[in-house]
């Protein structure tokens, strides 16, 4: 039976909760954060097959193909970039509608209390993955209280579930921010239309930040601060992509008056970012040059890969279906699970002789079917991941 294309409810989750709004129904930017969960699912399974990321990962396969180096390269520059934007573009609306106690419920709720769940009971079960694939033995209590909050917690940290908590500082910032300067929530009634300068000042901005960050801490360095674990030299570059989504809410983006993004513009000079990263990585720690090259190089193609995204979802992906509101529902909690479920997915497949593609695209695929058939129905029955999918004609 042919799938009928209707507007439908959306998510209610730490990021979009907001785009419930019957005045304002943006579909693509659920559907572009549905995608890039789903992407990430396939981006964390990749570390598996890789030459180079694959060395300390939790579980390693013993096939390795060169393009998942590339592949893995390639996404980690554009994903938690989307994620904190899109995050960023609903918070100050949020923020304004709902007021900073009712706001701070419900991030409380959505995002603090799983944090917290996810990093005392979920992340040592990964973090265990790893004696496990290897045959070493320790019991898991003696693993979760002896290694993974000592020396373990040093190398693996929150895992994936330090985005929450980096989320949870900027919220704080955009709150502290709302609260000195309330207009900080009003849309520009003459919105920017030219904004050339404005993308490549903040290019090169972004990009500078990362190259000191890199001087005084290194690429690699995550920052475990109280109860705090971020990337150390990333932090104020994806910070610049969380306000530059409240930015873009003032400025109407994505209206008939605000700015719209164009593919004919951001994919060409994405493609050309892309390979001059990819040509600037083995320069990266020779000098000084080699470094800033490639820290603006990198975050220019950070920018436009982004923006290409943008403007494809917006032109191909405005609507929603029954299929792609569930999906949107419940890609919140696809997201809290999917670590733990592709590792022993990884671990059950490592042993057939199949190719190193057939497997990634098995451990996607299977991965996240399994998390969408446990967020759907289970999570989505708690409070912290209770979803909404219901067409409103």
């Amino acid at each position: 039976m042919k799938e009928t294309i209707m507007p439908s409810a959306l998510a209610i989750d730490p990021i979009l909760s907001e785009a419930n709004s019957p005045s304002r129904r943006l579909y693509f930017l659920d559907n572009l954060k549905t995608f890039i969960i789903i992407l990430v699912v396939f981006f964390h399974a990749a570390y598996a097959y890789a030459i180079y990321y694959s060395k300390d990962w939790y579980v390693v396969d013993p096939q390795k193909k060169l393009f998942f180096d590339i592949f893995i390269s390639a996404a980690f520059a554009f994903i938690m970039p989307v994620m904190f934007y899109v995050a960023g573009y609903f918070g100050i609306r949020s923020l304004a509608r709902k007021g900073q106690y009712t706001f701070w419920k419900d991030k409380i709720n959505r995002i603090v209390i799983p944090w917290g769940l996810g990093v005392l009971f979920l992340a040592p079960a990964i973090g265990y993955m790893h004696p496990l694939s290897r045959n070493l033995h320790p019991s898991y209590l003696s693993y979760w209280v002896h290694y993974f909050f000592g020396k373990e917690y040093q190398s693996h940290g929150q895992v994936h579930f330090y985005f929450l908590g980096t989320l949870t500082l900027y919220f704080l910032a955009l709150s502290l921010a709302y609260r000195i300067h309330e207009p900080l929530g009003q849309i520009s009634d003459k919105p920017m239309r030219s904004l050339g300068l404005f993308f490549i000042l903040f290019g090169l901005l972004t990009g500078l930040i990362f190259f000191c960050g890199n001087l005084v801490v290194g690429e690699e360095l995550w920052a475990k601060i109280a109860i705090f674990d971020f990337p150390a030299s990333r932090f104020i570059p994806y910070m610049g992509y969380f306000f530059l989504g409240i930015f873009a809410y003032k400025q109407q983006w994505f209206t008939a008056s605000g700015y719209n993004p164009r593919l004919r513009w951001w994919l060409p000079l994405c493609v050309i970012f892309f390979i001059l990263t990819i040509s600037l990585i083995d320069k990266r720690s020779t000098n000084k040059i080699g470094m800033i090259c490639f820290a603006v190089s990198y975050f220019f193609f950070c920018l436009t890969a982004v923006f290409s995204l943008l403007a494809i979802f917006q032109k191909r992906l405005n609507f929603t279906t029954s299929l792609l509101s569930s999906l949107a529902a419940n890609s919140y909690a696809i997201y809290f699970l999917h670590y733990f479920v592709i590792l022993w997915v990884i671990l059950v497949l490592r042993g057939s002789p199949w190719n190193a593609f057939l497997k990634w695209f098995l451990v996607g695929i299977i991965s996240n079917i399994i998390c969408y058939l446990l967020a759907r129905y289970a999570l989505s029955r708690t409070p912290m991941f209770r979803t909404q999918v219901k067409s409103i004609g």
